[in-house]
């Protein structure tokens, strides 16, 4: 039941972005968090760290900030009402909160890497990020979305949502096999690639161009574990 709960709340979290594409004119791979691709939690991969060429130094000095990230971010999901209080929010006022949170985030990297590793950190979060990453103020802004992107993104979103709830219906994840929870991951992140796919084929030749630019020389992310009985 939790992981379906996850998956719900991981849905609702990506609509609301979409959603501030269509008014503000505005590749997933490997690990994700929730609000605003992999943030801390990216750089606790040892495949990222060599990437960056992190020393052992900045390594230590993840779980220590990782922790202030955590604090600073229940701390403004307090002050906001707690997680039931999201859906009950208004879209600016989503975003408004994904934003700090954001923030927060990008403070606490900006203490641990320099301005190299930070160029390159962020590139890896886009393409860590996916979909969600359109949903971000400053790729919209800099790739000039408009309204009507935005529209089509949002539409293409619910279709993915909704194919998700439909994979979700009648399965009992509590005793799902190992090779159930394989092929419904597989299923799920094949919805998430077609749904990117479709959302980058809404850009224009030159949006494509310099979307491109940003991603950076591809990474390949380690593969995610597998869904355990558990729902962690």
């Amino acid at each position: 039941m939790r992981r379906i709960l996850s998956l719900l709340m991981v849905c609702g979290l990506i609509a609301c972005s979409l959603s501030a594409l269509a008014q503000g004119g505005g590749r997933g791979q490997g690990r994700m968090g929730m609000m605003g691709g992999g943030g801390m939690q990216m750089l606790t991969i040892p495949e990222v760290q060599q990437e960056l060429k992190m020393t052992p130094d900045q390594i230590n000095k993840v779980q220590s900030k990782s922790q202030e990230v955590r604090q600073a971010t229940m701390e403004l999901m307090r002050e906001a009402g707690g997680p039931q209080a999201f859906q009950e929010m208004s879209q600016e006022e989503r975003q408004q909160l994904m934003d700090k949170m954001q923030a927060i985030q990008k403070k606490a990297i900006s203490e641990i890497l320099n301005a190299d590793q930070q160029k390159r950190y962020h590139q890896l979060e886009l393409q860590q990020m996916g979909v969600m990453a359109f949903g971000r103020k400053e790729v919209r802004e800099a790739l000039k979305l408009t309204p009507d992107q935005g529209e089509k993104m949002q539409e293409i979103q619910r279709g993915q949502m909704q194919a998700m709830r439909e994979a979700m219906q009648g399965v009992d994840f509590q005793n799902m096999t190992d090779e159930d929870r394989r092929a419904m991951q597989v299923k799920m992140e094949a919805l998430q690639k077609a749904t990117y796919d479709r959302c980058v084929q809404v850009l224009t030749a030159e949006q494509q161009k310099q979307w491109k630019e940003m991603l950076g020389e591809p990474f390949k992310f380690p593969a995610r574990r597998p869904m355990n009985r558990r729902g962690n």
